[in-house]
């Protein structure tokens, strides 16, 4: 049964990594055919989903606690997949005439390194999984042919990304001089009598810098602009959502082993980060012009609010961050659909007067916007309600009062988008006609969006049944 176990637990690795195979196989024949090569990688990734959905449930180990499945990874490899699919399939036009089939298979590469890092529990396997996520990366931005400067965009984040890879692996080796382990199990073990430990705790803080700098949380956080500056808007979108999902689990895991407790200085990068990244995310949102931008500062800003709820680690904050990023990733996903139905246009002068040129759209962006900047009775409220409650909860005001003012200040930026979309005049007067994958989508997740005003208890079942002793 164990053994079994283990196979179909990774047997959506397993069937990645074949179908990468399979499809360089058959990318020379599609060359003149991008479409077709879409197409198939998007039943790659929803028959992925449907893998992930039939695997084992429960709680066990394989290879000798290498890897570690749970009904998080579960949840969190068919997220990686499935919003994977959405940002594709919005904005299948422009990949199957700009992005090269290699391009897309790296993509799944990309996705099969943030599930390896979803399963390790170890370092070296979680090395293994980080990196081959970051360097599909490198290889994905470099490799759109309708930017110009993709390629250094591409450059520049692989000499930023190995300055961290550095760290992050000095932090692991230092952490097997100490303890003698990369096992996570026998970490926690360890840990019981190494609470005080300069080493440990260096060792800890270089591994926690090195996840903060991929999640592009403040003060780590001048790379994402800089880059996402020179590559595609879907470029932006995919590495400015997606590996959040991966990324946030594996600190949360950390932080779950390590357990910092108020006087200790890991804990104080954790306050200053997200300080940081809400105030600074929030405030650096109202000078945007650009959907790049706009939508690498509103990720800087939720980014900050998650990593909030590991501040003081509970099962309450538990439930306030899978609640948050199951709202937020939708969210993130209808937003960036709704840029990718006004492409090729980057600016936020397309969203003048859309209540004129096509009135579906303008209020489906209203709802879409109203709830990022959270205001009631929207799904937006309800998710940062559970974060600003978790703080209050566990009685940290010092923590509450910077995430409700970088909150106010994000709601006034996508209310300010608000007023553009209904009340401005626009440029051109033409009706505005999006393609037909792009409004189904669209329509579809602003409907799910809805879905959550009028039934969040569907989602809070779902939070409340998590149980930190399993994570």
């Amino acid at each position: 049964m164990f053994i079994s176990n283990v196979f179909f637990g990774l047997s959506l690795e397993f069937y990645l990594i074949n179908a990468v195979l399979i499809l360089l196989l058959v990318s020379p024949l599609m060359v003149q055919s991008a479409r077709y090569m879409v197409n198939l990688v998007l039943v790659v990734l929803f028959s992925g989903c449907v893998l992930v959905l039939f695997q084992p449930e429960g709680y066990y180990y394989g290879y000798d606690h290498l890897i570690r499945f749970s009904d998080y990874t579960i949840y969190i490899r068919f997220f990686i997949l499935f919003v994977s699919a959405l940002l594709i399939m919005g904005h299948k036009n422009y990949l199957s005439r700009f992005v090269s089939s290699e391009a897309l298979i790296v993509a799944i590469l990309s996705l099969v390194g943030m599930c390896i890092a979803v399963l390790s529990y170890d370092f070296r396997l979680l090395f293994v999984g980080l990196e081959l996520m970051g360097i599909s990366f490198y290889i994905l931005i470099a490799l759109d042919k309708n930017i110009s400067t993709s390629i250094k965009a591409g450059l520049n984040y692989y000499v930023i990304g190995s300055a961290m890879t550095a760290i992050n692996l000095l932090g692991i080796g230092m952490l097997y001089k100490v303890t003698g382990s990369f096992s996570w199990i026998n970490l926690i073990n360890i840990l019981e009598f190494m609470e005080n430990d300069l080493t440990l705790n260096l060792s800890i803080f270089l591994i926690l810098i090195s996840l903060l700098f991929k999640l592009a949380a403040a003060p780590l956080h001048a790379w994402a602009p800089f880059i996402y500056r020179d590559s595609s808007l879907f470029m932006a979108v995919f590495q400015g959502l997606i590996p959040k999902l991966p990324l946030l689990f594996v600190t949360m895991t950390l932080i779950n082993i390590v357990w910092v407790p108020t006087d200790n200085i890991i804990y104080i990068v954790l306050w200053t980060s997200v300080v940081l990244s809400v105030l600074l995310g929030s405030t650096g949102l109202v000078f945007q012009k650009n959907f790049k931008s706009i939508f690498v500062y509103s990720s800087i800003a939720n980014i900050g609010l998650a990593l909030s709820t590991l501040i003081n680690y509970s099962q309450t904050s538990i439930q306030s961050l899978s609640f948050f990023m199951i709202i937020y990733v939708f969210m993130s996903a209808a937003l960036a659909i709704l840029f990718f139905s006004l492409s090729p246009s980057d600016s936020i002068n397309s969203l003048k007067g859309l209540v004129r040129t096509n009135p579906v759209l303008a209020v489906a962006a209203g709802i879409i916007l109203f709830s990022l900047a959270g205001v009631p009775p929207f799904a937006g409220f309800f998710s940062k309600f559970a974060i600003i409650y978790n703080a209050m909860f566990n009685e940290n005001v010092f923590l509450a009062v910077p995430l409700v003012v970088g909150s106010c200040i994000s709601a006034f930026y996508y209310l300010y988008l608000i007023k553009t979309c209904f009340m401005d005049k626009p440029d051109d007067t033409t009706p505005r006609i999006i393609s037909y994958y792009t409004g189904i989508l669209l329509y579809s997740l602003t409907g799910l969006i809805i879905f959550f005003i009028v039934s969040p208890n569907f989602i809070l079942s779902i939070c409340g049944s998590l149980n930190i002793i399993n994570f």
